[in-house]
């Protein structure tokens, strides 16, 4: 007999009457009604055999920032990294920043030149078709990639904090984003209603609409400015007539971190390892260098992860955080949860599965300052790996507010987070590496040409996060 396609109320009774028929899914039932599942599946054994100790670290830990309800956490992981040389060239206390707002504003605004000049090359494309209505979805987002603020940096520099601090709307980019987001979306409608040897005579005027309110939310970004500081001994220093980019130039650079010297490298399962790949349409300064990616399995993307911690430098990554992730304990751990003994299933797809099928996509950037390896071994001896230290930038749990920090398991590591190696494994997906450093099978793929991945692919992810992460 064949099965009905339809429901059965009936079919649905039995399979009830047998799901219960459990004391332990009673009992499951009874306590999933009333607490947080992220609470109730955590495996007791596994949360308390995490050992925060790790057999290499970064020389210097920063103090945690704090993105606050806004998801410009690529921005904040890339200036977590650079700031770090210009803290120890100038002995500057642990919670120096760069102003995340300056770059965040020139983002911004490329990228409405970026989306009209798209939306002027592909006014003749179909409106319902997938290409378009992929970039009306999210014109704007806050989110981005490491080429993304690599070009950003090379085209207006870098500032101190104080020469640029957070606005409202810098930290809560929501209400921002949905005017300025609707206004890119009104344009493009304009666009594809108008003559093709029209629609460059109307950019000036958009362009300057959309300036308007971004200075309003954000401030006016200097274009000079003089920087005074005391280092951790309390000694006074000043540097005047500064301009964003002599900064960037002159002690950025000269400090030791060059926005130039770096490649990103992915691990994604479903494309040809040791190939290079960029995504259509993605991009903030038009006419800028294309984000590009090289394609690695996961052992390669951990033994370049381990070489630039030994080295005592910082990396920069992208991942998908949110899965088997605990933020009161701080904690990335696929043994975490306990799915079996609750919901009587777990999940079970592979990553190449995963991003196939919508599952999983990167979401998030942070920092690696420091990996373990297993108890007896040393670094370097091939044993691998067993766990990685995360600087993350939600705040250090100090601040209650909306977007501030959380609670942490352990205080002496606010804002820091254990990464387990399987996580890692199936859910990591992008490191940044000195080209220098690549093998010689992957250095001539820095300048190789890339096989293009559509405008959808979840390798281009990350530049769509929302305004809250």
């Amino acid at each position: 007999m064949a099965a009905t396609k339809t429901l059965s109320p009936d079919v649905v009774a039995t399979m009830i009457a047998k799901v219960m028929d459990n004391p332990l899914r009673q009992a499951a039932q009874n306590a999933a009604t009333r607490i947080d599942h992220s609470e109730l599946l955590v495996d007791r054994a596994r949360s308390v055999s995490y050992n925060h100790t790790y057999a290499v670290t970064v020389e210097k830990e920063n103090k945690v920032t704090d993105q606050k309800s806004s998801g410009r956490c690529w921005m904040f992981a890339a200036m977590n990294v650079a700031r770090t040389p210009l803290i120890k060239a100038l002995n500057l206390p642990n919670d120096f920043e760069l102003s995340q707002s300056y770059t965040f504003f020139w983002d911004k605004m490329e990228r409405a030149n970026y989306f009209i000049e798209t939306m002027s090359e592909l006014a003749d494309e179909p409106l319902d078709g997938r290409l378009i209505q992929h970039l009306l979805t999210a014109p704007l987002e806050d989110g981005g990639q490491w080429d993304m603020f690599a070009n950003l940096v090379e085209k207006y520099g870098l500032v101190p904090k104080s020469a640029f601090p957070e606005s409202f709307s810098s930290s809560n980019t929501r209400r921002m984003n949905w005017i300025l987001t609707h206004k890119l979306r009104g344009w493009a409608a304009e666009l594809r209603a108008a003559a093709p040897e029209a629609r460059a005579a109307m950019k000036p005027k958009f362009l300057e609409e959309f300036l308007g309110a971004l200075l309003v939310s954000l401030g006016t970004p200097p274009t000079t400015f003089d920087w005074a500081y005391s280092d951790k001994d309390g000694k006074y220093g000043e540097i005047t007539g500064l301009t964003p980019l002599s900064f960037y130039n002159e002690h950025i650079k000269k400090a030791g971190f060059d926005f130039s010297e770096w490649i990103s490298l992915i691990n994604d399962p479903r494309n040809e390892y040791a190939k290079s790949y960029t995504v259509d349409r993605l991009g903030n300064v038009y006419g800028a260098p294309a984000v590009k990616y090289i394609n690695v399995d996961i052992g390669t993307l951990k033994k370049y992860t381990a070489l630039q911690l030994d080295r005592g430098e910082a990396v920069w990554f992208g991942c998908d955080v949110g899965k088997h992730f605990n933020r009161k304990m701080a904690v990335m751990d696929t043994e975490l949860y306990n799915f079996d003994s609750v919901y009587g299933t777990a999940p079970s797809m592979d990553k190449k599965t995963r991003l196939l099928f919508n599952d999983s996509l990167m979401t998030h950037a942070m920092v690696f300052t420091g990996y373990d390896v297993p108890m007896g071994t040393t670094p370097g001896d091939g044993a691998g790996f067993t766990k990685w230290r995360v600087e993350n930038s939600w705040g250090d749990g100090s601040d209650k507010g909306p977007g501030g920090g959380c609670s942490y398991s352990l205080k002496k590591d606010a804002g820091y987070y254990l990464m387990t190696d399987e996580w890692f494994s199936e859910y990591m997906y992008q490191i940044i590496i000195k080209k220098k450093d690549l093998d010689a099978s992957l250095a001539p793929l820095v300048d190789a040409e890339a096989t293009v991945l559509p405008a959808w692919d979840p390798m281009g992810a990350l530049a769509v996060v929302h305004g809250e992460e």
